[in-house]
């Protein structure tokens, strides 16, 4: 017999909180990676982009902030 349905639905909830957690950072890095790019349109930079920064400082975001349910280990 597999897991019981209450469990699932833990696991499922859990889950569904993880991914909103990690949409928001995701959306967040997209908001910050569009200012930047304005603003190097607007001051004519001709330099090159550099849009790893704000994703590894996301990725450092999600390793250390990422949401724990009920003693559930974090997923990112």
């Amino acid at each position: 017999m597999g897991m019981p349905i209450a469990d699932r639905l833990e696991k499922q909830e859990t889950l569904r909180e993880w991914l909103r957690w990690q949409l928001a950072q995701t959306e967040r890095t997209i908001r910050e990676l569009k200012a930047q790019q304005a603003e190097q349109l607007k001051g004519g930079e001709s330099g090159p982009s550099s849009p790893a920064r704000p994703m590894a400082a996301a990725a450092n975001t999600a390793a250390t902030a990422s949401p724990t349910v009920k003693g559930t280990p974090r997923l990112g």
